[in-house]
């Protein structure tokens, strides 16, 4: 089963509110914007007991300066658009650490990218990610909606 995680900070996101400057500077009418990183774990087993699990790694989760929010049925809000980022390259070496050094054995598969969430009212996403947001040569992009 498909469970997937954001894990976003408790202080101010300075890398979000740097992109958010930039973006208004080239012209798009973005009102808010908030970064994550996402993951996506492919798994055996309880959902709730591997949620429970995963939010307690230190590795992923920093409980001074982080909170876990899991994307289930509702991923967004109204009027939001999400676009996760990831790189073409496996996250081969922390799959390997949550497997054999965390006990994570029932992670079948892993995914990792960052996620970013902005109010997309009157936004071009395709123009915006490209600028900004994402590198064609070496990363891959999936657009969510609410």
């Amino acid at each position: 089963m498909k469970v997937e995680m954001a894990v976003g900070l408790k202080i101010p996101d300075t890398t979000a509110r740097t992109a958010l400057q930039t973006m208004r500077k080239l012209g798009h009418k973005v009102e808010a914007l908030k970064r994550y990183d996402y993951y996506m774990f492919d798994v055996d087993g309880s959902k709730k007991g591997f949620k429970q699990a995963v939010s307690d790694v230190d590795v992923l989760v920093n409980a001074n300066k982080n909170f876990v929010r899991f994307l289930d049925e509702k991923r967004l809000r109204k009027g939001e658009t999400g676009i996760i980022v990831q790189d073409d390259a496996e996250p081969e070496a922390l799959l390997h650490t949550l497997r054999e050094r965390l006990g994570l054995d029932m992670i079948k598969h892993l995914e990792k990218g960052t996620l970013w969430v902005m109010d997309s009212k009157g936004v071009k996403i395709k123009n915006l990610i490209y600028e900004l947001l994402a590198n064609p040569h070496y990363q891959q992009v999936k657009i969510l909606r609410e």
